[in-house]
């Protein structure tokens, strides 16, 4: 991948109930094999008081990186 390259387009097929988008980074093309690898994504608005209840999990685990958005948090990327 390149920086600024499309990365996925979001929908709402299978079972859900409104449009989400799941991401994760590997150091391999094999998920047995792989091991995840800390993301940034340079340019999000966050704003800490906007979240979707619904996804929230509750505290961020201390691993959780800077900057990236928590789980229900809404957020706007460039």
């Amino acid at each position: 991948m390149e920086a600024g390259q499309q990365l996925a387009e979001v929908g709402n097929t299978g079972n859900t109930s409104e449009p989400h988008l799941h991401v994760q980074l590997m150091d391999r093309p094999r998920l047995p094999q792989a091991a995840g690898v800390p993301m940034a994504w340079p340019g999000l608005t966050l704003d800490p008081e906007e979240r979707e209840r619904r996804w929230t999990t509750g505290e961020p685990k201390p691993t959780a990186l800077p900057g990236f958005p928590e789980n229900g948090q809404v957020f706007t990327a460039p």
